[in-house]
């Protein structure tokens, strides 16, 4: 549920270790990249990142997953930056410009707040955060980090994927690239763009992978069902609607069972307002506030 990046760096490193690129979608990656580089995006994302440490590729790979870099298009969720939006963050907007609105959503989700260094890993850490936690809840890779590798892809990886709004289907792949295969064919093409060192080094590699390793262990209370009585997706679902009953948001979190952007945002929220460090993560005294754990 909770995921702090010490808890998962080593299963990021381990997966970048051994991960391949599907064969099949080498020449899909290299124009994504391409399309994150042109300069008309790139000098946005440059822009977007002044004053924060986040590196500029990966507001490029985010807003390549949210709208295929559309200039149209806000960073958010997809919707048009020129009007409403209608999908969740809802009732966001109008902005005055792509660059406006992505500014205010690498604040609005915290991605300009950094716990740790910008490396391949961290990456990772915060493309899952931004995305959603929701398939670890059942086992799985995210496709959103992992999909065109063979940490996710058939015939070497298990897929899994989220169909619609909390309706989750085992056997279907994700068919967009994810994104650590795009930010390491981006550093290929511009080193200077790389995050951490070595990063560009994995992608060219598209033999036979090696054994993809478990998941290492979690340590309690991170990861699995966070309340004794329910396990992760359960948990998940009975904090968002204890998170709606305490109307931490103005508007309705979706109870879905997926601990992504708006889960923490609400958690972080009641935080704030119950005198409780908002980092958005529901630990025992928040989960203790809300009435759902007793012990």
């Amino acid at each position: 549920m909770q995921h702090p990046y010490e808890a998962l760096k080593g299963e990021y490193a381990g997966y970048l270790a051994v991960m391949k690129v599907n064969p099949a979608k080498v020449s899909s990656i290299d124009a994504a990249a391409k399309r994150v580089l042109r300069p008309d995006n790139l000098e946005v994302y440059v822009a977007a990142c002044e004053g924060t440490a986040i590196p500029p590729a990966f507001i490029g790979v985010l807003e390549l997953r949210e709208s295929n870099c559309d200039p149209t298009r806000a960073l958010g969720q997809g919707d048009r930056w020129d009007r409403v939006s209608t999908n969740v963050p809802r009732g966001k907007g109008p902005f005055k410009s792509r660059l406006d609105a992505m500014r205010y959503y690498i604040h609005y989700d915290g991605l300009d707040k950094n716990s740790s260094p910008w490396s391949m890993e961290y990456a990772c850490w915060k493309g899952e955060a931004w995305n959603g936690f929701g398939p670890r809840a059942h086992g799985r890779p995210t496709g959103y980090l992992w999909s065109a590798t063979t940490i996710y892809d058939k015939p070497w990886g298990p897929g899994g994927k989220y169909v619609s709004d909390g309706v989750w289907s085992p056997s279907t792949y994700d068919v967009q690239l994810g994104i650590v295969p795009v930010l390491l064919r981006i550093a290929e093409l511009r080193p200077d763009l790389a995050i951490g060192t070595g990063a560009g080094a994995a992608v060219a590699s598209t033999e036979e992978p090696s054994t993809v390793p478990a998941p290492a262990p979690l340590p309690d209370g991170v990861g699995g069902g966070f309340l004794p009585y329910m396990n992760d997706a359960e948990s998940v679902k009975a904090l968002q609607s204890a998170l709606n009953e305490a109307h931490a948001l103005p508007d309705q979190i979706m109870v879905d069972g997926s601990y992504g952007r708006q889960t923490r945002a609400a958690v972080a929220a009641y935080q704030a307002s119950h005198g409780i460090a908002p980092n958005g993560l529901a630990a025992p005294e928040t989960l203790k506030s809300l009435g759902l754990l007793f012990t």
